[in-house]
């Protein structure tokens, strides 16, 4: 111990000594430990690669034969479904000259609106069934680039113009082709949009609906249902307003078509309080007997005249696209 006090440079010396030997210790092991953890990866490697050297995972040229075989299956079955999309939503042009164009669409437009009137369908603001612009020009349409997409949208609508008429519908009150001539172009198919408004009880609309989108010609991909409430019927919710004025100054029933009145059971007669059933009369007229006269019982109403009458009737705007998937092998025309 003296010689340490004596020493004290020699003392210090070997404290930093020990602490820097320390230190290096530590961060050694942590080196060796990582060090060994690559080993380990490494070996793995080693062991995976000797696998596929000595065949024991089969990487080889039969696979890659299954894998290429597996690619030109796809491939074809690719090809087979778009031919049979394009021929089923394939709607065809037709051609003739301006005038022809404009007469056929006047024709035509004459008979869509013979076969909704025909199925009972009222007939709103629909105009030409979109065709109006056409219609109404003094200009006669193209017959390179125009004559040919109004052909083709002409079958298209023909179609709807069906399809609502079998859905049984009440009303036809909007027809809209949106873009005119223009179609949205995607990779493999094009988009016209429609818009319809029609108006009927609810299991037409839905009936519409199903038509649509299960049409065994064209594809058609509904994108937007709007529904709304009949006033002037019962609605789906199952209420009754009540509005105006009764036969007596009373509040007349709106359902009941204005005939009845606070405390009258339908088809006139009156009720029991509290009960809702009909009361026996005392006196003649509904009025309360006279003295000594012989008390006369109401007459009961039949099941007929308790009967209400329901009507479910919405007005429905329904937008939708007719879809045309492209042809896979067109000709070097159609191409371009």
């Amino acid at each position: 111990m003296d010689i340490l006090r004596r020493n004290v440079g020699l003392t210090l010396f070997l404290a930093a000594a020990l602490i820097v030997a320390l230190v290096l210790g530590f961060f050694t092991h942590r080196h060796l430990a990582a060090a060994a953890e690559m080993k380990n990866k490494a070996e793995e490697q080693e062991k995976v690669w000797t696998g596929i050297q000595m065949d024991k995972i089969k990487v080889n040229d039969e696979n890659l034969d299954v894998a290429k075989s597996n690619q030109t299956v796809a491939r074809e079955n690719l090809e087979t479904l778009r031919q049979e999309l394009f021929r089923r939503s394939f709607a065809p042009s037709k051609s003739y000259s301006g005038v022809e164009c404009k007469n056929v669409l006047r024709a035509e437009t004459r008979r869509m609106r013979e076969t909704l009137e025909r199925a009972g369908v009222a007939i709103g603001a629909v105009g030409e069934f979109s065709f109006d612009s056409v219609l109404s020009s003094e200009d006669l349409p193209d017959e390179t680039t125009a004559v040919p997409m109004l052909t083709k949208q002409l079958e298209v609508v023909r179609e709807l113009v069906g399809i609502i008429a079998e859905s049984q519908v009440t009303d036809l009150n909007g027809f809209v082709r949106e873009g005119g001539l223009n179609v949205a172009k995607y990779q493999y198919y094009d988009v016209i949009p429609f818009q319809v408004s029609v108006a009927g009880e609810m299991r037409f609309v839905k009936r519409l609906v199903s038509l649509l989108q299960a049409n065994p010609r064209f594809f058609f991909r509904i994108t937007h249902i709007e529904l709304t409430a009949d006033d002037s019927a019962m609605g789906s919710a199952g209420a009754y307003p009540t509005a105006g004025v009764g036969p007596t100054g009373g509040p007349a029933t709106e359902g009941f078509g204005g005939r009845f009145r606070a405390g009258m059971a339908p088809g006139g007669w009156p009720m029991a309080p509290g009960t809702g059933r009909t009361a026996p009369v005392t006196g003649r007229e509904g009025r309360p007997a006279e003295p000594g006269e012989t008390p006369v019982k109401a007459r009961v109403p039949t099941r007929d005249e308790l009967t209400i009458p329901f009507k479910d009737m919405v007005n429905a705007v329904i937008k939708f696209d007719y879809v045309e998937y492209h042809d896979p092998n067109p000709t070097p025309t159609e191409a371009r």
